[in-house]
């Protein structure tokens, strides 16, 4: 794997943090500067409310058969992040169906991710031989 050059494993780590927040900070910025055009005329008197919270109001439960059917058509690929490797949970899927149905219908109706499943892995891979591996934003 070819990654940018750094100092050290924890400042290349901060880098690409910051970039993935920049990133999802302008996508947000054009968002709301989208919703704001289409909405009013007069954006110049108009900020946005990003405090508020969305819950969903008319959450209908998810099935178990509904669950069942998205795990068994995920692909077999697993992370070290993984509480249970897929093929391991796909054979387990019938034992384990109710609960997991039950945890991702607290989830929605609660509107509450728990913090352990907001964790991932990142792997930069360069889209092309050849590009500045240390320019972030072609990786």
């Amino acid at each position: 794997m070819i990654l940018p050059s750094s100092t050290s494993s924890q400042q290349l780590a901060q880098d690409f943090s910051n970039f993935f927040i920049n990133k999802v900070e302008g996508i947000r910025s054009d968002i709301i500067e989208q919703n704001l055009l289409s909405t009013s005329e007069s954006t110049e008197d108009r900020i946005p409310d990003t405090s508020v919270v969305t819950t969903l109001t008319d959450f209908v439960p998810v099935s178990d058969q509904t669950i069942k059917r998205i795990i068994l058509k995920s692909p077999n690929k697993s992370c070290e992040l993984d509480p249970i490797p897929t093929w391991l949970l796909k054979h387990c899927i019938d034992e384990l169906l109710p609960i997991l149905t039950k945890i991702v219908n607290t989830s929605l109706e609660t509107a509450y991710v728990p913090e352990v499943f907001k964790c991932s892995r990142i792997r930069p891979l360069l889209k092309k031989p050849g590009l500045d591996q240390n320019e972030l934003k072609k990786l």
